[in-house]
């Protein structure tokens, strides 16, 4: 079997995914120069902001021989295939994807009112051939270690992975046909994001019935890439990849499932999570940390039992981590109020002083922001008196809640606010519960030796921001939870 077709001297025209893939796997583990003479290569340059893109440029035109594009077909147009490279990063010995997947740009006009499986996203990247190098700030493109290869079908994923993609999907497109395309955010979805990318933070695209907005792409999550490539590409079993970029026809089965989807207008994949963890209500939390023997003291208890709540849905619980779903317990008393304000992690003080709280050219955003934007998972446990040493917790309802523009806004207000403390060395600063309805600043620390340094030298307990009590009582309020407990 001819593997390409030769269009000139210089470029070939792929036609057989099978053998995309085939040459593909044969790179992993070395370099583009290890494979090709050094004469073909052009000078490579360092990875860094001028040369983001310059190995998946590399990749297409020494390794595959392809001409470099942007084209609103498939990179292997004849195979309906797209080609597409990201950095990965070792992180606490595991390897991760380094940053988000950027896919095809979204036309705001071209995608208004168009159905998922007339769509752009579906259309460029129904099938995605992901090829990830190891991150090296300084080495150049050329010598970059292609560390795996991943086949993206989109037909072929588990059902929970396109029900959820479809979700977010819809409320991309939600926001588009009815003009709100300069509101969307990247909060709003979970798996497939509507990312910002421009050359700078002017540049505005036309949409049908509303103001100018951001340019935005689909792309893929980071926690949700990291779990793609962790397939490793000897597992793959070649005999299945087509032969052909002709016979991947849509199945009636993913019709039926868009068709589902954009009708209902609920969130489905919530739905089942929520169903499934509701089985257990009024059980306490002893007795479900010992039917599922897990440690209850153990840093990731809750994140493990509410995993194993959910049984036989194995790819739901997954999806938490590749969603990057943030799950919190909440204890609220027998009368139905939170029994304290919500901790986060301790915050750095020679971070925080050199951060942004979000740069729209780069993305780049302050670590709070990043954890304070998550889309939670609330698991609350009613006490049975006030929440002492000694009670009884038992599970009581489970919600899905995310920080609303409004939050976001008070919520940076006092992250700046905390900032100018850390730089000025003032913790008279730091925002209280009585002037922030969202948050406030305050110690939490393993012991009186657990402390961080101010610019001036001056050492202060370490600090963590917190959610503050009303305000969890204001979102218990909105779940009707508050209620439904003053009832019990």
């Amino acid at each position: 079997m001819t593997m390409a077709k030769m269009v000139d001297e210089n470029w070939l025209v792929w036609e057989s995914p099978r053998d995309i893939w085939i040459h593909t796997i044969k790179i992993v583990g070395q370099t583009i120069e290890s494979y090709q003479p050094d004469s073909t290569l052009n000078p490579g340059l360092p990875i860094g902001k001028v040369n983001k893109g310059g190995f998946g440029t590399l990749l297409e035109s020494a390794y595959f021989r392809i001409s470099p594009g942007n084209a609103s077909t498939p990179d292997f147009e004849k195979a309906n295939l797209e080609l597409k490279s990201t950095p990965v990063i070792q992180k606490k010995g595991a390897i991760v994807a380094k940053e988000r997947l950027a896919l095809n740009m979204i036309n705001y006009l071209a995608e208004h009112s168009v159905s998922f499986l007339e769509s752009s996203f579906i259309k460029k990247n129904r099938r995605i051939l992901i090829v990830s190098y190891l991150h090296e700030p300084n080495q150049a493109v050329e010598k970059l270690i292609i560390h795996n290869a991943t086949l993206f079908i989109f037909d072929q994923l588990p059902t929970a992975d396109k029900r959820l993609i479809i979700e977010d999907w819809c409320v991309i497109q939600s926001k588009i046909n009815r003009g709100l395309a300069h509101l969307l955010s990247e909060s709003d979805t979970k798996l497939l994001k509507a990312c910002t990318k421009s050359e700078n933070s002017k540049s505005r695209r036309q949409q049908q019935d509303g103001p100018d907005a951001k340019p935005r792409a689909y792309s893929f999550k980071q926690s949700y890439l990291t779990s793609l490539i962790a397939i490793d590409c000897k597992q793959v079993d070649c005999d299945s990849i087509p032969t052909s970029g002709d016979n991947w026809q849509i199945d009636s089965s993913l019709c039926e499932l868009v068709d589902e989807i954009s009708k209902s207008g609920t969130i489905k994949y919530e739905d089942v999570v929520l169903s499934e963890l509701m089985k257990f209500s009024n059980q306490t939390a002893q007795e479900l940390f010992a039917r599922f023997k897990i440690n209850s003291k153990s840093k990731q208890a809750y994140r493990s039992l509410v995993k194993a709540m959910l049984g036989g849905k194995i790819r739901e619980a997954e999806l938490l981590d590749a969603a990057n779903i943030e799950i919190k317990t909440m204890r609220i008393s027998s009368k139905g109020k939170p029994k304290e304000s919500m901790s986060f992690k301790n915050f750095d003080f020679n971070k925080i002083v050199s951060e942004e709280w979000f740069d729209e050219d780069t993305e780049i955003q302050a670590s709070f922001r990043e954890e304070i934007t998550k889309r939670f998972l609330f698991i609350v446990f009613a006490c049975s008196k006030n929440c002492k040493d000694g009670d009884v917790f038992v599970f009581k309802t489970a919600f899905f809640w995310n920080a609303s523009s409004v939050d976001l806004a008070e919520i940076e207000k006092g992250w700046k606010a905390t900032q100018t403390g850390v730089r000025t060395s003032n913790a008279k600063l730091f925002p209280k519960s009585n002037n922030n309805n969202v948050m406030h600043v305050r110690p939490k620390a393993r012991n009186n030796k657990d402390t961080d340094t101010f610019p001036d030298g001056t050492k202060i307990t370490r600090q963590c921001f917190w959610l503050n009590k009303r305000f969890l009582c204001k979102i218990l309020s909105e779940q009707n939870v508050l209620t439904e407990s003053s009832k019990s």
